[in-house]
């Protein structure tokens, strides 16, 4: 099974494309960050949705895991403006009708069976399919490989 996995922020995409059944022998396809050529808000938006819409034709997962936009404390424009960017992707995944799953870090720390999500990232970062990237870049590796098997 082929997941990408996405971490969006109001400017940038992460990615990555995991391979596998289980989280131990799951490989790494490919990963990436990316952001809008404008300081337009419309033309980010579309930016972001022609940049997944081409993901999915190049990779062809079989699902997309979104690391959703969480509010905390106070609401903050930035968290807005990440809504808008997970609010693209959903319409990129139905348009594709590739199947998408959303997760905040309460649901990944409940699949991971971990309290934290530093416990997550430092479990994840040992696997192979993290190797080479960044601490910075490995939610969406965690959320690529969160349904597959311990």
């Amino acid at each position: 099974m082929n997941v990408l996995g996405l971490q969006c922020e109001k400017n940038r995409i992460i990615w990555a494309v995991a391979s596998g059944s289980t989280r131990a022998s799951a490989s790494l396809l490919g990963a990436g960050s990316s952001g809008p050529p404008s300081d337009d808000r419309s033309e980010q938006l579309l930016w972001v949705y022609k940049e997944i819409s081409e993901m999915i034709a190049t990779h062809a997962p079989d699902v997309i895991h979104l690391s959703e936009a969480e509010a905390g404390q106070s609401m903050k424009a930035s968290t807005l403006e990440r809504a808008q960017v997970d609010g693209i992707v959903l319409a990129a995944a139905a348009q594709s009708r590739t199947p998408i799953h959303t997760f905040k870090w309460a649901t990944l720390r409940a699949r991971f069976k971990v309290g934290a999500k530093e416990q997550i990232l430092a479990y994840v970062a040992e696997l192979a399919v993290a190797e080479g990237i960044p601490k910075s870049r490995l939610t969406p590796v965690v959320a690529a490989i969160a349904t597959m098997d311990a």
